[in-house]
């Protein structure tokens, strides 16, 4: 997320270098949301120019709470992509392995089968390296 204070006269160049520095750390296409902050502070048509100068980007203010529901829509629609739908086949030699799964994953559902745990989970990337061996099934997310 990278979060923009809309009231600033340099807006655009303090945010020119939050992506400088990001090319420099090869993380400048990782998936990203732009926040515009304060747009309580903003007025007239500077304030449309500012909200939606790059795709994707989310207008809030933090003070007065508006844009929040904008904000989480954003968000669990960049997870959405991001995430990958999977069953997995856990043996129980295994079971350990649960533990990963509802500490970082949304365990959908879980089964006991003669030859190992079912479950069914919405699995963020690291999860899914982590697990891969045991995934039997599933939806690779979106890019």
């Amino acid at each position: 997320m990278h979060v923009i204070d809309a009231g600033a006269p340099d807006w655009q160049e303090q945010s020119q270098a939050v992506y400088a520095v990001l090319k420099e750390l090869d993380a400048a296409e990782k998936p990203m949301i732009t926040v515009m902050n304060k747009t309580d502070t903003l007025v007239g048509p500077a304030k449309f120019q500012q909200l939606f100068w790059k795709a994707g980007s989310v207008g809030i203010s933090a003070k007065e709470g508006s844009g929040l529901e904008s904000l989480f829509a954003a968000m669990d629609e960049l997870l959405g992509r991001l995430n990958q739908t999977a069953t997995l086949l856990i043996p129980y030699e295994e079971s350990g392995r649960l533990n990963l799964l509802f500490e970082q994953a949304v365990v959908q559902s879980k089964e006991y089968k003669p030859e190992g745990i079912e479950v069914k989970a919405l699995l963020p990337p690291a999860v899914a390296g982590q697990l891969a061996a045991f995934i039997i099934s599933g939806k690779e997310p979106k890019d």
